[in-house]
């Protein structure tokens, strides 16, 4: 019975939710943690764009973006930038 309820269509999109999920709140933790570190006056702004952005990809592009930043005002900008997208969408 288990091995019936795993293989089905159903159960399978419930499991890839939950991943889709979990790796989603992983970045965003990873995102506030580097701009805590790096960039705290940035917390702000970050923890609001953080809970916005539901596509891991874009946060994985944004937590390589402030990692790399070389500035306050890259970081920033990268943020901004960040931001006017998910609000045009």
């Amino acid at each position: 019975m288990h091995d019936i309820l795993r293989e089905s269509p159903f159960y399978q999109e419930i499991l890839q939710e939950g991943r889709g999920e979990g790796k989603v709140e992983a970045m965003r933790e990873m995102l506030l943690t580097i701009v805590r570190v790096r960039f705290p006056k940035l917390a702000r702004l970050a923890k609001g764009l953080a809970a916005i952005t539901e596509d891991p990809e874009d946060l994985q592009n944004l937590v390589l973006k402030i990692s790399l930043a070389q500035s306050f005002e890259e970081a920033q900008q990268c943020l901004i930038e960040e931001g006017e997208k998910d609000g045009n969408q």
